[in-house]
C-alpha cells in the first residue's frame, strides 16, 4: 500500500545509459563520494549543497554532505552499522535515520558543526523524512503495534504526535517553512488520501476523482503540494494549491 523508500533498503536500480538534447543550454556534473561503490543523493538545499548515501566497500551505507564547490563530507552516526540522510535545510542542518548494531531504527540530526543529536518518539522506530529552516523535523513513526503514526519534532528536541481522524496509518512526508505538514494516510476501508496538517495542528484531507491512492510527498513554503496517485491503470503526478 505504501511507498517502498529506497533510502530505507535499495531492492533495485536503474542505470541511466545516456542523455537526450532538450534544446536548451544546460550544465550537468557528475559525482561520486571517494572510494563509493555506489552514490545517492537524495536533498538539496537553496545553496546547492547536497546531501545523500553512499555504499563504500563495505556494502554499509554511509551519509554524505557536498558542498557548493564540490568538496566532500562523509560522515556516519556514532556506533551506527546505517547512516541514511534524507533532507538538508538551508542553513545545511540534515536529518535521517540510522541503524545500530542491534539493527533498531532512530532518527539523528546533524548539525552544522558536524555533532549530531540522536532521537526517538518514545519506544518507537523513528524515520525523519524532512526538515525545515527553523529546524523541525517532520516524520513517521512505529510503535510496538507496527502503526504508523506522523510526528513533529521542533528545533528544542520537543515531539508532537498526530494521526488523522479515523485513519489506520498517518505518514508524515514533508514539512514547509510555516510549519505546514504534508502526507498520506490509509482509512478503514484500506484507501489512502492526502492530508496537510496546517501549524495549529488542524487537518485538511483530500483525495483525488477515480483514485484510490493519493501519496502527497512534498509541500513548499507557498503551501502548493505534489505527489503521485493511482487510478484503475497507472500512477499520475499531481499539484495541490492552496
Amino acid at each position: 500500500m505504501f511507498k517502498v523508500n529506497f533510502r530505507i533498503g535499495i531492492a533495485a536500480m536503474v542505470v541511466l545509459a545516456g542523455l537526450v538534447s532538450t534544446g536548451y543550454a544546460q550544465t550537468i556534473t557528475t559525482f561520486d563520494v571517494n572510494g563509493s561503490t555506489y552514490t545517492f543523493p537524495i536533498a538539496i538545499n537553496p545553496a546547492g549543497q547536497i546531501t545523500g548515501l553512499y555504499y563504500g566497500a563495505d556494502a554499509i551505507q554511509h551519509g554524505f554532505l557536498r558542498r557548493v564547490d564540490g568538496t566532500f563530507t562523509t560522515f556516519d552516526v556514532t556506533g551506527s552499522i546505517n547512516t541514511v540522510p534524507v533532507s538538508i535545510n538551508p542553513s545545511g542542518q540534515i536529518t535521517g535515520s540510522y541503524w545500530d548494531k542491534s539493527n533498531r531504527i532512530h532518527g539523528f540530526i546533524r548539525k552544522t558543526d558536524g555533532t549530531f543529536t540522536t532521537f526517538d518518539v518514545v519506544d518507537s522506530t523513528s524515520y525523519p523524512e524532512a526538515i525545515n529552516p527553523a529546524g523541525q523535523i517532520a516524520g513517521v513513526y512505529y510503535g510496538s503495534n507496527a502503526v504508523a503514526h506522523g510526528f513533529v519534532r521542533k528545533a528544542d528536541g520537543t515531539f508532537t504526535t498526530f494521526d488523522v481522524t479515523g485513519s489506520t496509518n498517518t505518514l508524515a512526508a514533508s514539512i514547509n517553512p510555516a510549519g505546514q505538514i504534508t502526507g498520506y494516510y490509509s482509512d478503514t476501508s484500506n484507501q489512502v488520501h492526502g492530508f496537510l496538517r496546517s501549524a495549529d495542528g488542524t487537518f485538511t484531507t483530500f483525495g483525488l476523482e477515480g483514485s484510490n491512492l493519493v501519496e502527497p510527498n512534498a509541500i513548499n513554503a507557498a503551501g502548493q503540494i505534489t505527489g503521485w496517485y493511482w487510478d484503475s491503470n497507472r500512477t499520475h503526478g499531481f499539484l495541490r494549491s492552496p
